[in-house]
């Protein structure tokens, strides 16, 4: 699975690495979607509880978590990647169509 079809740089995509593997949240997350999820939703960790619902459209690839085909953001980036997002300047629409596609 490769971040560059949907518009995200190399950088990016490095940065998501690296802020993913230091992200306690969502290295817990990765275990569980590596390893297997409890069967109970309240014997999943308080941290990452909110993912369980969904728990089968997730993967991990090249260090990065996904939601289907959009990339799960660490909690460290997502106002900076928001940002990225509003400064393309391609109008209300095509900044939300473009998270929706890429971003989680």
């Amino acid at each position: 699975m490769a971040l560059d079809n949907f518009g995200i740089s190399k950088v990016t995509q490095e940065n998501l690495k690296e802020r993913t593997a230091t992200d306690p949240a969502l290295q817990k997350l990765s275990l569980l979607v590596m390893t297997g999820w409890p069967t109970v939703r309240t014997s999943v960790d308080s941290l990452v509880r909110q993912y369980y619902t969904f728990n089968d459209e997730l993967s991990v690839a090249d260090g990065i978590l996904y939601k289907g085909h959009q990339a799960v953001i660490p909690s460290s980036m997502r106002t900076a990647m928001l940002d990225k997002i509003h400064k393309t300047q391609i109008g209300v629409g095509s900044c939300i169509r473009r998270a929706k596609v890429s971003l989680f």
